[in-house]
């Protein structure tokens, strides 16, 4: 049997000690009703808002019709004026039902008139001791770097201190099994419960119906991936910039909400984000593998988490000061690097592939002052056709996007061997080229070594 099924013995049990509580206050179940439930206003409709448990013992909301509510309690009844009345449609006609003239999400923050899903805290702030799941994040996470370090708490410390302001960045961490990713949202989400999501699959965050988004103020994305995808793109970047959200429930019409959110992904794979070369939304790292499979170190920061430790964890982030980190500038770091990389459209990717060999095309190894233009596009095109690559671009567009990669590139007429006039760009050095398209796409540093490997 499992915990969310009763005995027949235990429902019966439930029943008396209902019926006896009932008799000494004829509106009891009602008010516990109260609890759990309100009628709000939704677009042209109401529906009943009810906070519940799923399957896992986590807080969910639902947004009930009145005929699914009164389904729903179709199987009790109170006695108001020795006459017995069903649950439901007595609240929904009870004086003291919780009635609501709309619904929004907005932690610690007073709302008239307004349903707040906010449930609070799980923990009190105390002192005590989290260093383990700290060391955890400067060194498995943060590589050690005291930047990167001061970046990430702060980022998890602005979500508690100030839940109402965006940051407008999200968090990818991308590393092996077992080396700590997903720990890292789970132990920050075990702080507020009821307001964290762990999905398993990108279409929880991309999927039309999203009502698991209502409350939600940390989405922790395990094992996600929406890189090329351009649908999902639009919905990603928004989920993490967009003040408001417009949350669905199947069958129910949807309602516009503030947007809370901040993003949490987790991922084993190489290209995991659409990162622009101006991007500014993904603060990228790779996990070390220090601690992989080390069930020993997770064990005891899991144990110090429970005696205490998450207590002091709050108080940690709640007193954390922030404010001379620019939380809506992620470090540039190796692993945004790689994003960016495998985000680049076919022309800036050819060309990268270029100034990483230090030659031209690939039927010469070296980079000669000038060289032939047909030559160049054709290189262009059998790169295009060796990689699989699905739009190539045409003659007219490939120059004119180079041209905006490396605005220095000029034209001239050459005499060949065979005595014929021919088109020849004229190009910068190897050094200048690679430091402007560094520059270009804000990259970290100079790893043209390590990009050949």
């Amino acid at each position: 049997m499992s915990k969310n099924t009763i005995s027949l013995d235990e429902a019966r049990r439930r029943r008396n000690a209902a019926k006896k509580q009932q008799d000494q206050d004829p509106t009891a179940p009602l008010d516990r009703l109260n609890e759990t439930c309100a009628l709000v206003i939704m677009g042209s409709g109401v529906r009943i808002v009810r906070h519940g448990t799923d399957a896992k013992g986590k807080s969910s909301v639902s947004f009930l019709t009145e005929a699914a509510f009164t389904t729903l309690f179709g199987n009790e009844t109170v006695v108001l004026d020795k006459k017995p009345v069903k649950t439901g449609q007595a609240w929904l006609e009870w004086p003291g039902r919780r009635t609501f003239e709309g619904i929004t999400f907005a932690p610690g923050q007073e709302t008239p008139g307004h349903y707040n899903l906010w449930r609070g805290f799980a923990v009190e702030p105390c002192e005590g001791d989290c260093s383990l799941f700290l060391d955890h994040l400067r060194v498995n996470v943060c590589a050690e770097d005291p930047v990167i370090y001061a970046w990430v708490v702060g980022w998890f410390a602005q979500m508690v201190q100030d839940p109402m302001t965006k940051p407008g960045t999200a968090l990818v961490l991308r590393g092996g099994m077992g080396a700590g990713k997903t720990i890292v949202g789970e132990v920050i989400g075990s702080l507020f419960p009821h307001h964290y999501r762990l999905v398993d699959s990108p279409r929880y965050v991309t999927g039309q119906f999203n009502a698991h988004m209502a409350d939600c103020l940390f989405l922790q994305v395990d094992e996600g991936v929406w890189a090329g995808d351009k649908t999902a793109e639009g919905r990603i970047k928004g989920l993490i910039t967009s003040s408001h959200q417009m949350v669905e429930q199947k069958g129910v019409e949807p309602v516009t909400l503030p947007n809370l959110v901040r993003l949490l992904i987790t991922s084993n794979e190489g290209w995991v984000v659409p990162a622009g070369k101006e991007e500014r939304r993904f603060c990228v790292l790779d996990m070390a593998d220090h601690a992989k499979g080390n069930h020993e170190y997770f064990g005891e920061m899991l144990s110090q988490l429970e005696n205490g430790g998450r207590g002091a964890l709050l108080k940690h982030l709640l007193d954390y000061d922030y404010s001379q980190i620019n939380l809506r500038q992620p470090p540039r770091t190796v692993a945004l690097d790689d994003q960016k990389i495998r985000s680049m459209p076919s022309i800036e990717r050819w060309w990268m592939g270029r100034l990483v060999d230090g030659a031209i095309t690939r039927d010469v190894e070296c980079w000669p002052p000038s060289y032939s233009k047909r030559a160049m596009y054709d290189d262009y095109i059998k790169e295009s056709d060796r990689i699989g690559e699905r739009r190539r671009a045409s003659e007219p567009e490939f120059w004119t996007r180079l041209r905006k990669i490396m605005p220095s590139l000029e034209e001239k007429r050459i005499r060949t061997a065979n005595g014929e006039r021919e088109r020849h760009i004229l190009l910068p050095d190897l050094e200048t080229c690679r430091d402007a398209f560094r520059d270009l796409y804000g990259l970290a540093g100079d790893h043209w070594s390590r990009w050949s490997e």
